[in-house]
């Protein structure tokens, strides 16, 4: 009866301290496996409020009645239920609410991998707003180093994998040529170049540019020319020209820029990335993909397999490099109603089968590391495919109900990318799961 309710065994909130609310909104839809119109849920639970389409609680707010009792610190089970339009019951899961007190920590570094909603970055920087003592760290920043991550719009697990030689939009920089210093390795001409010159506001490019400074320097020139390749190379340096097609890889000699033979193979090194970027030791690494892998697929089934094994690799990579890191595995959203699918493709995008196989996708998450083996090894589930409000969480228009009725209605115009309010209910649980790790 569990299979239809997409539940991890913990839900972490931060509890409040009587001036400042906390609050965790559990959304039956995003809960609920094709949850029909003529089926209603019910919440058994100490506290909290059941609403029509959620769950409510705000840990610690006495102004709140039936969340008075809810301690700074402690659990509770919380049951939720499916009956249908018989009353009968069809589904039912149990879950641990864990209250976790906001208290400082010593400094804890942060580094966000992910997509588009990674690249946005504002639920990472509410999460760190909440938490004074995470510092974000990463590749790409939009306000001078103040909230960094790794996150590139469209790009799935497996580009991080194994995209090089990419003509435009760069290559994974978790990738090098095998055997050679990561110091030697310059990356993606065309990628430094649109940084540089080209197109540095561009979607792909923006972000970037302290990266491309001299020591991440604001104040320092750029290390790359117009042409993407360093200005100063040292004898054995190499850079990836996809220009050149097949043999993209080049190596300075002192006078010239000459191709590689062979051409080296190409390894995924996560501690590699650190040093080569000068990226400090993260504490924690929080990964968010699912979007773009399964949005073009009928049925989440035929790309779980490769979707569960890129996942994999980037933890094991992690692991490699330090098993104290703790990583944080980010159930996928399931996006906006269909009224932002239509406005974003026509009649070749659906808000339902999207939503299904993302909760396919986060159900097929909890059964690999919702469980005390991962959780031995430092992976933690974070479940913001519950948390961001599927009505009010993503951008809307005004648009006339028809040509013949010119009042406006208030359409969903984004169909995966959460608003202010969404990014800001996925910081609050991003930050409660950071705070509950020893």
């Amino acid at each position: 009866m569990e299979d239809r309710i997409v539940l991890p065994e913990r839900l972490f909130m931060l509890a409040g301290d009587g001036e400042r609310i906390e609050q965790f909104n559990l959304y039956y839809r995003n809960a609920v496996i094709d949850l029909a119109p003529d089926e209603h849920v019910n919440i058994i639970c100490a506290y909290g409020r059941q609403f029509r389409d959620f769950w409510r609680l705000e840990p610690g707010n006495a102004a709140q009645p039936f969340d008075a009792g809810a301690a700074a610190a402690g659990e509770f089970p919380l049951r939720l239920q499916v009956f249908d339009r018989r009353f009968a019951l069809v589904a039912e899961k149990t879950t641990q609410i864990v209250i976790v007190p906001l208290e400082d920590k010593e400094e804890t570094k942060l580094l966000g991998i992910g997509d588009s909603i990674t690249r946005n970055g504002d639920y990472i920087g509410h999460a760190r707003q909440t938490l004074h003592y995470v510092r974000t760290v990463g590749t790409r920043t939009y306000d001078g180093g103040e909230v960094k991550r790794e996150g590139r719009g469209g790009w799935t697990a497996e580009m991080y994998n194994h995209r090089t030689g990419a003509a435009s939009d760069g290559d994974s920089p978790f990738l090098f040529p095998a055997g050679k210093p990561e110091a030697t390795y310059w990356g993606n001409t065309s990628f430094w170049k649109h940084i540089v010159s080209v197109d540095p506001t561009g979607y792909a490019y923006d972000g970037y540019q302290l990266a491309a400074r001299q020591q991440g320097d604001p104040n320092l020139p750029y290390t790359f020319g117009e042409d993407g390749y360093p200005l100063a190379p040292n004898v054995g340096d190499i850079a990836c020209d996809p220009e050149l097609g097949d043999a993209p890889l080049r190596e300075w000699d002192g006078e010239r820029w000459r191709a590689m033979e062979p051409q080296p193979e190409w390894e995924f090194d996560f501690g590699r990335y650190l040093r080569r970027f000068g990226v400090p030791q993260p504490d924690i690494v929080s990964i968010l993909f699912g979007s773009n892998e399964f949005m073009p697929l009928e049925r989440a089934e035929d790309g779980l397999d490769s979707f569960l094994h890129h996942i994999q690799l980037l933890v094991d990579s992690v692991k490699r490099h330090d098993p104290e890191v703790r990583i944080i595995l980010n159930l996928p959203l399931t996006g906006a109603g269909q009224d932002a699918w239509g406005r974003s493709g026509g009649c070749n995008r659906s808000e339902a089968r999207h939503r299904r196989n993302m909760q396919q996708v986060a159900r097929a998450m909890l059964r690999r590391w919702d469980n005390d083996e991962a959780r031995e090894q430092g992976i933690r589930i974070c479940p913001l495919l519950l948390v961001v409000d599927p009505e009010h969480g993503f951008s809307v228009v005004n648009e006339s109900v028809s040509k013949y009725v010119p009042k406006l209605v208030e359409r969903p115009s984004d169909w995966v990318h959460p608003n202010r309010a969404g990014h800001c209910q996925m910081g609050d649980t991003l930050a409660a799961v950071i705070q509950s790790i020893d």
